[in-house]
C-alpha cells in the first residue's frame, strides 16, 4: 500500500481541486495505485482558507460593482441583481474545500493524534521542528499535530510493501526538499525505519514518486520468485548433511530412507514457486523434485520403502548397493528484499518432504 499524506501547503494552490495537477492526482486514486490520508488539521485549515477567499472575493466584487455603478451610472436594480447572483455563486463554493478528494473512496481523514499536551508544550518550548521561531515567538502547533499524525501512520504500517509519501514544502518540515535532520531522527527511531517514508514537495512530485514505487512493488513478486528459484536450483550438487549451512538451511526436516549414506543431490527438477509472502523478509514457498545418489547396506535396501528408491549399482548379496532416492521437497525461505535496487537475499530456509 502506498499512502500519500499531504500538508496543507501542498494543497493550498488548488483547494478546490480543479487544476491539472489535482486532476492527475485524483486519476492516480481512481487507478487504485495509492490511498490518501488527511490530517483533520489539513481539512480544517483548507476549509478556513476557502471561506476566507470567498469572503475576500465577495467584498472585492461588491466594491467593484459599486464603483462601476457610480462611474457608469448603472441602475440600482441591475447592480443589486448582479451582486446577488455573484454572491450566491461565490458563497456556494465556501464549503467545497478539497471536495473531490474528500468524496473519493481512497481518501480517509485520520483521527486526531493522541499526543499528550505536555509533549506539545515541551516541543514548542524547546523549539524542536516543525516548530519555528518568528519575531521571537514559537509557531507551529498545527504543524506539530500534522507531524504526529504522520508518525501514527508510519506506526500502523504492517507490510514491507507499505510506504507513506509526505507532501510538504513547509520550512518547518523540510530543508532543501528533504526532511529536517531532527525529524529524520524521529522517523529512524521507529520500528519501521526511515526507508518507509518518502518526501515530496508538491502533489505533482508525489504522483511521480507514487508511480515509481508502484512499479517497483509490481516487480517485487517477480524478483522474489526468481531469487527462490535460483536458491532451490543451487542445491544441485550438494552433499546432504544434517545442516546445509552454506545454503542457510536452519530447519531441516528432510530425512532419507534408513541406512542411506553419503547422499549427494544429483538432480533438481520440477521447480515451482507456490507462494510469495508479504513483508520483509518475505516468507516464500517453493517445491522441487530432489534426486540423491548414495549407498546402502543390502539388508537396509530390502527393508526400505522402494516406491521412491532405485538400486543403480552394487550387489544385493554383497557389502553395499548404490541407490538413487527421489522426493518432492518443500522449501520455505525467508528472503530479504531491497525495493530500490530490487535485490533479494536468502536469510534462512527450511527443507522438508
Amino acid at each position: 500500500m502506498i499512502v500519500i499524506y499531504p500538508d496543507t501547503n501542498a494543497l493550498h494552490a488548488d483547494l478546490l481541486m480543479r487544476r491539472k495537477f489535482s486532476s492527475e492526482f485524483l486519476e492516480l486514486l481512481d487507478e487504485g495505485v495509492v490511498e490518501v490520508r488527511l490530517s483533520p488539521v489539513v481539512v480544517a485549515e483548507a476549509g478556513r482558507q476557502v471561506r476566507e477567499i470567498v469572503e475576500a472575493t465577495r467584498k472585492e466584487i461588491t466594491t467593484s460593482i459599486a464603483k462601476a455603478k457610480r462611474a457608469l451610472g448603472l441602475s440600482e436594480s441591475t447592480t443589486k441583481a448582479l451582486i446577488s447572483t455573484l454572491a450566491g455563486e461565490i458563497a456556494a463554493v465556501g464549503d467545497k474545500a478539497l471536495a473531490p478528494l474528500l468524496a473519493h473512496d481512497a481518501c480517509v481523514v485520520i483521527e486526531w493524534s493522541d499526543v499528550r499536551a505536555q509533549d506539545l508544550v515541551e516541543r514548542e518550548l524547546e523549539r524542536r521542528k516543525p516548530v519555528l521561531e518568528k519575531s521571537g515567538q514559537s509557531v507551529g502547533l498545527r504543524d506539530t499535530i500534522i507531524w504526529h499524525g504522520l508518525l501514527d501512520l508510519l506506526d500502523a504500517l504492517d507490510s514491507g510493501d507499505d510506504f507513506v509519501i509526505f507532501v510538504s514544502a513547509d520550512s518547518g518540515f523540510t530543508n532543501d526538499g528533504a526532511l529536517h535532520d531532527e525529524l529524520e531522527e524521529e522517523v529512524d527511531g521507529g520500528w519501521w525505519g526511515g526507508n518507509r517514508l518518502r518526501m515530496a514537495t508538491s502533489l505533482a512530485a508525489a504522483v511521480l514518486e507514487a508511480r515509481k514505487l508502484a512499479n517497483l512493488i509490481g516487480e517485487r513478486e517477480g524478483t522474489l520468485s526468481a531469487a527462490l528459484i535460483n536458491y532451490i536450483e543451487s542445491f544441485d550438487g550438494s552433499e546432504w548433511g544434517f545442516f546445509l549451512r552454506d545454503l542457510n538451511v536452519s530447519d531441516y526436516g528432510a530425512s532419507f530412507p534408513y541406512g542411506m549414506e553419503d547422499a549427494m543431490l544429483i538432480s533438481v527438477d520440477g521447480v515451482e514457486v507456490d507462494r510469495v509472502g508479504d513483508g520483509n523478509p518475505a516468507e516464500c514457498i517453493g517445491y522441487a523434485d530432489f534426486t540423491f545418489s548414495g549407498r546402502m547396506h543390502p539388508m537396509d535396501f530390502q527393508d526400505a520403502d522402494q516406491s521412491n528408491l532405485e538400486m543403480t549399482g552394487g550387489d544385493a548379496d554383497g557389502i553395499e548397493v548404490f541407490v538413487e532416492f527421489t522426493a518432492r521437497a518443500e522449501i520455505v525461505a525467508e528472503i530479504e528484499f531491497d525495493l530500490e535496487s530490487l535485490y533479494a537475499e536468502i536469510a534462512g530456509a527450511s527443507v522438508s518432504w
